[in-house]
């Protein structure tokens, strides 16, 4: 978490009076991390750029760390009941 709060104090276009990173909660399924800053542009197209950098970035500093970050994972559970085939076969 070091290494986001550098980048964020280090970035030009990060404002620096309102970002944080905390380790803010252990849920159930996850370690969950916020990362929270205001980007000093008023354009649209701008702040996705800066945003893209700033997450590449973060990916970057969580390799150099030794680690990864995993991705969202969802289950789905698909049940035939016999009633249901039935009517499709009719």
């Amino acid at each position: 978490m070091d290494g986001v709060r550098d980048l964020f104090s280090s970035h030009e276009r990060v404002l620096q009076d309102n970002h944080r990173v905390r380790f803010k909660e252990i849920a159930d399924d996850a370690l969950l991390v916020e990362v929270y800053a205001y980007l000093d542009t008023k354009e649209w197209a701008i702040f996705l750029e800066l945003a893209e950098e700033l997450n590449m970035r973060i990916l970057d500093i969580v390799s150099q760390a030794g680690t990864t970050l995993s991705p969202p994972a969802r289950t789905l559970f698909i049940e035939q009941t016999n009633s249901a085939r039935t009517a499709a076969i009719e």
